[in-house]
């Protein structure tokens, strides 16, 4: 699964930036897509926003703020009580 600045996603058509949130946390811009490192089937959620769009109330996710963001919740996350705060 590739996910990009695309109308395919519902993100703008004029690519910005992509960052990618794993489980609250950012994954590192130089590795790539997550996805790449996981099977569909251990995803549980996925929330897209729009560069300026993301949440103010998750600090850790501030240096995305000006990128289009792909948020991706594990079920292993979610099955050990993880929060949409990371934690």
């Amino acid at each position: 699964m590739t996910v990009g600045a695309n109308r395919e996603v519902g993100l703008s058509s004029t690519y910005t930036c992509v960052a990618y949130v794993v489980d609250g946390r950012l994954w590192p811009a130089n590795t790539g897509d997550p996805t790449e490192f996981m099977m569909p089937s251990e995803i549980a959620a996925i929330e897209v926003y729009r560069a300026g769009d993301v949440p103010q109330t998750v600090p850790d996710w501030m240096y995305v703020r000006s990128c289009e963001t792909v948020v991706i919740w594990t079920r292993f996350h979610i099955a050990r009580g993880g929060t949409r705060r990371g934690r």
